[in-house]
C-alpha cells in the first residue's frame, strides 16, 4: 500500500483487491516447526526483501514469532522456479512463494507449509486479513475525475459479481496461466476465492489500518515513515 505523497499528487487508496494467499513452504523432513526457527536461516524470497509480501511476513514474524527476519536470516532473492529447486536440494531452509507457485506446491504436495501469511494474520488478529494488492489513485485525479473513479470502481465490482455467478472463469484463468492440473485449478479457485476483497467498508478499512500500525510498530520508519489519516478513502464506494 503505497503512502508517498508529493504536492498535487496525494495517493489514495480506494478499494481493496486480494489479501495474501502466499505460503512459505520447508521440506517435509525440516526440524523448522514456526516462524522464529528461521533463526539463522536462509529464506528464499520471491519478490525481494522490498515485496509487499515480504513485508507482510516481516511484520507477522517479529510481531507474533520474535524474529527480525531482515536481520536474523540470511534472505535469497530469486524466481519462484529457482527457489523450489534450491528448497529441493536443501541450498535453503525455507521459501516464501507467489501465489500461483502456492497453490501448485499445495496441490503437488511436495513440501510442508510452515505459514499461510492470511490465515496467520487472522489467526492473532481474528477479523479481516488486510488487503496487501490495493486499488490506488491521486487525490487530485480524484477530484477531477471523481465519475471516472467511481465507474471503475463499479466495474470492479460488477467483476466480483460475475466471477461468483460463473465460476467457469476460475478454470479460464488457470488455464490461460497454463495451470492445468484439475487439484491445482480447484486449489486456485479456493485460496484465491477466499482472499477476494469483497467489501471496502468500515471493518475491511480497521483491517487496513491496524495492518499499517503493525508495519510502523514492527518495521520502523525505513519501511513506512508516515500514515495519512486521509490515506484509505470510502467516499468513491460505488451505491
Amino acid at each position: 500500500m503505497a503512502t508517498a505523497r508529493s504536492e498535487g499528487k496525494d495517493v489514495i487508496v480506494i478499494g481493496g483487491v486480494f489479501s495474501p494467499v502466499n505460503m512459505v513452504f520447508v521440506r517435509k523432513n525440516s526440524p523448522i516447526q514456526s516462524l522464529k526457527d528461521l533463526r539463522g536461516k536462509k529464506l528464499g524470497v520471491f519478490g525481494g526483501p522490498g515485496s509487499t509480501t515480504f513485508t507482510f511476513l516481516a511484520v507477522l514474524a517479529q510481531k507474533w514469532g520474535g524474529i527480525d527476519l531482515l536481520k536474523e536470516t540470511s534472505l535469497i532473492s530469486g524466481a519462484a522456479p529457482l527457489l523450489i529447486e534450491q528448497l529441493s536440494k536443501g541450498q535453503i531452509d525455507a521459501a516464501l512463494l507467489g501465489t500461483t507457485d502456492t497453490v501448485q506446491m499445495v496441490a503437488e504436495d511436495r513440501f510442508r507449509s510452515l505459514v499461510d501469511l492470511s490465515e496467520e494474520y487472522k489467526a492473532h488478529q481474528g477479523g479481516h486479513a488486510p488487503a496487501h494488492v490495493t486499488i490506488v489513485t491521486n487525490e487530485a485525479y480524484a477530484k477531477e475525475h471523481a465519475d471516472v473513479v467511481r465507474d471503475y470502481l463499479k466495474a470492479y465490482k460488477a467483476t466480483l459479481e460475475f466471477i461468483h455467478a460463473h465460476p467457469g472463469v476460475w478454470d479460464e484463468y488457470a488455464a490461460s496461466i497454463m495451470m492445468d492440473d484439475p487439484k491445482e485449478r480447484m486449489l486456485l479457485e479456493q485460496k484465491m476465492g477466499m482472499n477476494l476483497i469483497e467489501k471496502w467498508d468500515d471493518e475491511q478499512i480497521a483491517a487496513q489500518n491496524e495492518y499499517l500500525k503493525l508495519v510502523q510498530e514492527t518495521l520502523g520508519d525505513t519501511v513506512l515513515k508516515t500514515v495519512p489519516t486521509d490515506l484509505i478513502r470510502t467516499n468513491f464506494n460505488p451505491k
